[in-house]
């Protein structure tokens, strides 16, 4: 078998191996495997990736005594990144067995078989046709990208400069006041410098106002800080406070044989014995069952993205209409050409207008015999 005709077989026994072992014996996979091994040229390299397990009749097939000539590489999923770089590019036939899901992402990066097989255009070679239906495309793309790549790399390399909040006495300083959920955030009410600060509010944490400061869990405003970049003033609208105003107790599942259970096992002891977990506990879920539903979540709808999709109609439309044209005038040609071409047959010539002969080639509505009575005469 040459290169060209590359053979990519996948056999992932995953979860239904126990239905092919019924439908189809494994010896007559294996058998059936050594023999498209044995039978391509030794010339062409073939690589094997599976996942070993002992005694199956996969690994009896690897070291089978007829594969001396073929070129092969066993390996399995935890394999070291580094023998990417050796693997073949081209390989003639890819055995895989096992959770493939989990190494089909590392070794199918180095794999040509693995890659897309979408035609790469090259506009210099490509044809008329071709180059009408890809440069409006080209062109559109181009706009795309000019038109927000200036305004991203302004707001990377020249942003601006804000006063920056970072404890509680700025704060207070700044007089800015603190909106809140006091059922959430009950321990607040009592606190000796936020007290007279608060503002009670249900607002999302994804719906601030730009005025007041929230009371967010320090994750999540790592996360949602990015949604309040102000682009006219060029500064962000929220900063995340250096101070913590509390912390909490985070509980992990953790399965009975974790490596976790002896490290955090005097922790655990330590909070149930002391009750803290129980007290803890209750107050979540009495917290839980207040919280108000929010009813400020905002939808991205079709209408938000009218302008990118007239922008990519208007591409399209006009490559579908060089293509029409295209293809009506190549019809046209086709099939006018050998009309025009009898019309100027059959003209007289001027030779014949002198001499007052209605001459008439053959073929332009008289037959030879009758041209020829016309000439004689």
């Amino acid at each position: 078998m040459d290169r060209s005709g590359r053979v990519v077989i996948l056999l992932t026994v995953i979860f239904c191996r126990t239905v092919l072992t019924k439908i189809v014996p494994s010896n007559e996979i294996a058998e059936a495997t050594v023999k498209h091994l044995a039978s391509i040229e030794s010339g062409v390299p073939r690589v094997v990736f599976y996942k070993l397990y002992g005694g199956d009749s996969l690994d009896e097939t690897i070291r089978s005594p007829q594969l001396e000539h073929v070129s092969r590489l066993v390996i399995s999923c935890g394999f070291d990144t580094g023998i990417i770089g050796h693997l073949p590019l081209e390989p003639t036939l890819i055995v895989m067995q096992g959770e493939v899901i989990w190494c089909i992402n590392q070794i199918g990066k180095s794999l040509q078989a693995f890659k897309s097989s979408t035609k790469e255009y090259d506009l210099h070679v490509a044809t008329r046709r071709e180059k009408l239906i890809l440069f409006p495309m080209v062109v559109l793309m181009f706009f795309i990208t000019n038109a927000y790549s200036t305004i991203l790399i302004s707001l990377l390399i020249d942003r601006p400069a804000n006063y920056p909040i970072l404890t509680l006495e700025n704060l207070v300083e700044s007089g800015v006041r603190i909106k809140t959920n006091q059922r959430t955030y009950r321990y607040l009410r009592k606190h000796h410098i936020l007290g007279d600060l608060l503002v009670v509010s249900n607002e999302s944490v994804f719906n601030m106002d730009l005025e007041h400061a929230h009371v967010v869990v320090r994750e999540t405003a790592e996360h949602v800080l990015p949604m309040y970049y102000d682009s006219t003033n060029r500064m962000f609208r929220y900063n995340i406070m250096d101070q913590t105003l509390n912390m909490a107790i985070y509980m992990f599942r953790l399965s009975r044989r974790s490596d976790l259970l002896e490290v955090l096992q005097f922790v655990c002891h330590a909070l149930i014995e002391s009750g803290i977990r129980d007290v803890f506990k209750s107050k979540v879920d009495h917290f839980a069952r207040q919280l108000p539903t929010d009813e400020n979540d905002e939808e991205l709808h079709f209408a938000d993205l009218t302008l990118p999709w007239m922008a990519l109609l208007c591409g399209l439309s006009g490559a579908g209409a060089a293509l029409v044209v295209e293809l009506v005038l190549s019809w046209a040609l086709a099939h006018w050409r050998p009309i025009v071409k009898r019309l100027k047959f059959c003209l007289r010539s001027p030779q014949a207008k002198t001499a007052g002969v209605n001459h008439l080639q053959p073929g332009c509505g008289q037959s030879t015999e009758e041209v020829g009575s016309d000439l004689s005469f």
